[in-house]
Protein backbone atom coordinates (compact mmCIF):
# COMPACT_ATOMS: atom_id res chain seq x y z
CA UNK A 1 0.00 0.00 0.00
CA UNK A 2 1.65 3.33 -0.92
CA UNK A 3 2.45 5.87 1.71
CA UNK A 4 0.50 9.19 1.01
CA UNK A 5 1.60 13.04 1.47
CA UNK A 6 -0.29 15.23 3.21
CA UNK A 7 -3.31 16.46 1.12
CA UNK A 8 -2.70 19.67 -1.31
CA UNK A 9 -5.72 21.29 -2.40
CA UNK A 10 -7.90 18.23 -1.91
CA UNK A 11 -5.71 15.72 -3.36
CA UNK A 12 -3.02 13.27 -1.52
CA UNK A 13 -0.39 12.19 -3.71
CA UNK A 14 1.80 9.18 -2.97
CA UNK A 15 5.42 9.51 -1.89
CA UNK A 16 6.42 7.53 -4.59
CA UNK A 17 4.50 9.47 -7.16
CA UNK A 18 5.89 12.48 -5.97
CA UNK A 19 9.42 11.27 -6.31
CA UNK A 20 8.62 9.30 -10.20
CA UNK A 21 6.85 13.01 -10.94
CA UNK A 22 10.15 14.84 -9.57
CA UNK A 23 13.19 12.38 -10.42
CA UNK A 24 11.17 10.64 -13.98
CA UNK A 25 12.77 7.16 -13.13
CA UNK A 26 13.75 5.23 -16.08
CA UNK A 27 12.27 1.64 -14.59
CA UNK A 28 9.02 3.67 -12.80
CA UNK A 29 7.15 5.59 -15.13
CA UNK A 30 3.49 6.75 -13.85
CA UNK A 31 1.11 4.70 -15.96
CA UNK A 32 -2.32 6.61 -16.18
CA UNK A 33 -5.47 4.87 -16.53
CA UNK A 34 -8.65 5.66 -17.30
CA UNK A 35 -12.39 3.67 -16.42
CA UNK A 36 -15.85 4.73 -17.94
CA UNK A 37 -18.53 3.48 -15.59
CA UNK A 38 -22.30 3.54 -16.59
CA UNK A 39 -25.29 1.28 -15.92
CA UNK A 40 -25.97 -0.20 -19.06
CA UNK A 41 -22.39 -1.50 -19.38
CA UNK A 42 -22.62 -5.31 -19.11
CA UNK A 43 -20.39 -8.29 -19.32
CA UNK A 44 -20.76 -12.11 -21.44
CA UNK A 45 -22.92 -13.18 -18.46
CA UNK A 46 -25.28 -10.04 -17.61
CA UNK A 47 -23.21 -8.29 -14.73
CA UNK A 48 -22.06 -5.12 -13.99
CA UNK A 49 -18.93 -3.89 -15.72
CA UNK A 50 -16.76 -0.93 -16.86
CA UNK A 51 -13.80 -0.24 -19.16
CA UNK A 52 -10.74 0.12 -17.93
CA UNK A 53 -7.27 1.29 -19.82
CA UNK A 54 -4.29 2.14 -19.24
CA UNK A 55 -2.13 3.85 -21.89
CA UNK A 56 0.58 1.66 -22.01
CA UNK A 57 1.58 -1.08 -24.20
CA UNK A 58 0.62 -4.12 -22.02
CA UNK A 59 -2.36 -4.97 -19.40
CA UNK A 60 -1.84 -3.50 -15.89
CA UNK A 61 -3.40 -5.40 -13.38
CA UNK A 62 -3.93 -2.88 -10.40
CA UNK A 63 -6.52 -2.85 -7.26
CA UNK A 64 -9.04 -0.20 -7.83
CA UNK A 65 -9.50 2.38 -4.14
CA UNK A 66 -12.43 1.43 -2.10
CA UNK A 67 -14.72 4.14 -2.72
CA UNK A 68 -14.77 3.07 -6.37
CA UNK A 69 -18.75 2.68 -8.06
CA UNK A 70 -17.28 -0.83 -9.03
CA UNK A 71 -14.53 -3.63 -8.21
CA UNK A 72 -14.26 -1.67 -5.11
CA UNK A 73 -10.52 -2.93 -3.65
CA UNK A 74 -10.49 -5.74 -6.10
CA UNK A 75 -7.88 -6.27 -8.67
CA UNK A 76 -8.74 -5.53 -12.24
CA UNK A 77 -7.13 -6.00 -15.63
CA UNK A 78 -6.47 -2.29 -17.44
CA UNK A 79 -6.54 -3.46 -21.05
CA UNK A 80 -3.76 -2.05 -23.58
CA UNK A 81 -5.95 1.17 -25.48
CA UNK A 82 -3.61 4.03 -26.06
CA UNK A 83 -5.67 7.61 -25.90
CA UNK A 84 -4.65 11.60 -25.42
CA UNK A 85 -6.07 12.71 -22.05
CA UNK A 86 -5.69 16.96 -22.48
CA UNK A 87 -6.03 18.11 -18.67
CA UNK A 88 -8.30 21.87 -19.08
CA UNK A 89 -6.33 25.01 -18.74
CA UNK A 90 -6.81 27.00 -15.81
CA UNK A 91 -8.68 29.98 -17.27
CA UNK A 92 -10.48 33.26 -15.05
CA UNK A 93 -13.10 32.85 -17.87
CA UNK A 94 -15.97 31.31 -15.54
CA UNK A 95 -16.75 28.77 -17.96
CA UNK A 96 -16.56 24.84 -16.56
CA UNK A 97 -13.06 23.35 -17.30
CA UNK A 98 -13.14 20.47 -19.88
CA UNK A 99 -11.10 17.56 -20.33
CA UNK A 100 -10.33 16.16 -24.36
CA UNK A 101 -10.11 12.50 -24.68
CA UNK A 102 -9.10 11.04 -28.03
CA UNK A 103 -8.82 6.92 -28.12
CA UNK A 104 -7.39 6.05 -31.68
CA UNK A 105 -7.42 2.79 -33.64
CA UNK A 106 -10.84 2.08 -31.29
CA UNK A 107 -10.96 -1.52 -30.42
CA UNK A 108 -13.41 -4.24 -29.69
CA UNK A 109 -13.78 -3.51 -26.17
CA UNK A 110 -14.87 0.46 -26.13
CA UNK A 111 -17.43 0.58 -28.77
CA UNK A 112 -20.07 -1.94 -27.79
CA UNK A 113 -20.19 -0.71 -24.22
CA UNK A 114 -20.67 3.04 -26.12
CA UNK A 115 -23.46 1.32 -28.06
CA UNK A 116 -25.18 0.23 -25.24
CA UNK A 117 -25.12 3.54 -23.75
CA UNK A 118 -26.08 5.52 -26.28
CA UNK A 119 -29.79 5.99 -25.90
CA UNK A 120 -29.71 6.07 -21.88
CA UNK A 121 -29.85 9.51 -19.94
CA UNK A 122 -27.69 9.00 -17.16
CA UNK A 123 -24.25 9.99 -17.94
CA UNK A 124 -21.02 8.00 -18.23
CA UNK A 125 -18.57 8.45 -15.58
CA UNK A 126 -14.68 8.47 -16.29
CA UNK A 127 -12.48 8.13 -13.54
CA UNK A 128 -9.19 8.58 -14.19
CA UNK A 129 -6.24 6.61 -11.70
CA UNK A 130 -2.41 7.28 -11.54
CA UNK A 131 0.01 3.99 -11.18
CA UNK A 132 3.11 3.40 -10.43
CA UNK A 133 4.45 -0.61 -11.66
CA UNK A 134 6.55 -1.10 -8.76
CA UNK A 135 3.44 -0.92 -6.50
CA UNK A 136 0.07 -1.51 -8.22
CA UNK A 137 -2.11 -2.22 -4.45
CA UNK A 138 -3.45 1.61 -4.83
CA UNK A 139 -3.99 4.42 -6.96
CA UNK A 140 -1.24 6.89 -5.89
CA UNK A 141 -3.44 10.26 -6.44
CA UNK A 142 -6.79 10.17 -4.23
CA UNK A 143 -9.21 11.07 -4.93
CA UNK A 144 -9.29 10.22 -8.31
CA UNK A 145 -9.89 12.46 -10.82
CA UNK A 146 -13.61 12.21 -11.63
CA UNK A 147 -15.39 13.28 -14.60
CA UNK A 148 -18.75 12.56 -17.07
CA UNK A 149 -18.40 12.36 -20.78
CA UNK A 150 -20.12 14.47 -22.79
CA UNK A 151 -20.27 15.00 -26.67
CA UNK A 152 -19.04 11.57 -27.68
CA UNK A 153 -17.70 11.29 -31.24
CA UNK A 154 -17.33 7.72 -33.15
CA UNK A 155 -15.82 7.80 -36.30
CA UNK A 156 -14.12 4.64 -38.16
CA UNK A 157 -10.72 5.01 -36.21
CA UNK A 158 -11.41 7.28 -33.05
CA UNK A 159 -13.78 7.85 -30.41
CA UNK A 160 -13.68 11.99 -29.33
CA UNK A 161 -15.34 13.06 -26.03
CA UNK A 162 -15.20 15.73 -24.15
CA UNK A 163 -15.36 15.60 -20.18
CA UNK A 164 -16.44 17.78 -17.12
CA UNK A 165 -17.50 18.20 -13.66
CA UNK A 166 -21.22 17.68 -13.92
CA UNK A 167 -23.89 19.88 -14.62
CA UNK A 168 -23.09 22.52 -12.06
CA UNK A 169 -25.23 25.27 -13.89
CA UNK A 170 -28.49 23.20 -13.37
CA UNK A 171 -28.11 22.13 -9.33
CA UNK A 172 -30.02 23.85 -7.12
CA UNK A 173 -28.71 26.71 -4.54
CA UNK A 174 -29.35 26.21 -2.20
CA UNK A 175 -29.22 22.54 -1.84
CA UNK A 176 -30.97 22.66 1.61
CA UNK A 177 -34.68 22.24 1.56
CA UNK A 178 -36.30 24.38 3.91
CA UNK A 179 -39.56 22.80 5.81
CA UNK A 180 -41.29 22.69 8.63
CA UNK A 181 -40.40 19.35 9.20
CA UNK A 182 -37.18 20.03 9.77
CA UNK A 183 -36.88 23.54 10.84
CA UNK A 184 -39.83 23.85 13.24
CA UNK A 185 -39.51 27.85 13.74
CA UNK A 186 -41.01 28.61 10.13
CA UNK A 187 -44.11 27.26 11.55
CA UNK A 188 -46.52 30.23 12.33
CA UNK A 189 -47.46 30.03 16.07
Amino acid sequence: MPTYRPPLLGITQSQALAEAYASAPIGDPPLHTIALYHDRFVDESGAPTAVYCVNDYETLYATIEAGAPLHAGQIVAFHPIPYEFTLPEQTDSGAPPQVQLTVDNVSRELVPHLNAAAGSMSPITLIARTYLPSDTTAPHELPPLELVLRDIQVTVSTVTASAGYGDLSNRKFPSKIYSRDIFRSLAAK
